[in-house]
């Protein structure tokens, strides 16, 4: 609750938080993300319009290009079935774009508990913008930032934060905002600016920097600085 102290729930895998900037933006959280090769799964779904989807694949591919041995798997136009192939992924990659958009898509085909499955096995998980919003408690907070275009009447998402939600692109012109919104809300909030990144592994909040990571109310959760 507002208030108290939460305590990080402990999960098989790590959860990457980005704060919706480019991937220089989020550098130092893609380091660590991307430290080994592998098969990254990607989901483009915040993003409504195929081509837009296709264009996320090109962008991701291009970004990776010089990290290592990757080999990228963007889910356009898949059946429902194809949720069995994301056992064999290292990484699961959820970019931005309308998080009713995104949550009603996985809602609608039931793919919101595998993911949490998925991490549970010791999967990683990058959530940027959309997907950073997904990762958390509920969606609700999306509203400051999109167009409910879903119509959406449950807001509940991945839950893989121990109970706080995420608010990405953050800037400090958004503290009134985000003050006002934990005074209403039962939820913590994590707010993560576009030059910074987010980690939790082993029940610990880890901030990578840049920029720094604010909590809402101030000290609901304990975050441990990036190392210098």
């Amino acid at each position: 609750m507002v208030g108290q102290l939460w305590q990080s729930c402990p999960v098989g895998g790590t959860v990457f938080i980005g704060g919706g900037g480019s991937a220089a933006d989020e550098g130092l959280l893609w380091d660590e993300l991307f430290a080994l090769g592998g098969r990254v799964v990607c989901w483009p779904f915040a993003q409504r319009d195929r081509d837009a989807q296709a264009s996320v694949h090109e962008w991701l591919t291009g970004e990776l290009a010089g990290r290592g041995d990757y080999e990228v798997d963007t889910w356009i136009d898949v059946p429902d079935s194809a949720i069995a192939g994301l056992s064999s992924a290292q990484v699961l990659f959820i970019p931005g774009g309308n998080t009713f958009a995104l949550l009603d898509f996985l809602r609608a085909r039931g793919w919101l508990g595998p993911v949490g499955e998925f991490v549970a096995g010791g999967g990683l998980l990058y959530g940027g913008s959309a997907g950073a919003i997904l990762c958390g408690a509920d969606i609700a907070v999306a509203a400051l930032l999109d167009e409910d275009v879903a119509g959406t009447s449950d807001t509940r998402a991945l839950d893989l934060l121990a109970g706080a939600v995420v608010y990405p692109h953050f800037t400090a012109a958004d503290t009134p905002v985000l003050e006002q919104w934990v005074r209403t809300h039962d939820e913590p909030v994590l707010a993560i600016p576009e030059r910074g990144g987010l980690i939790f592994r082993d029940g610990v909040f880890r901030e990578t920097g840049p920029e720094r990571v604010e909590v809402f109310p101030s000290g609901a959760i304990e975050v441990a600085a990036a190392a210098r």
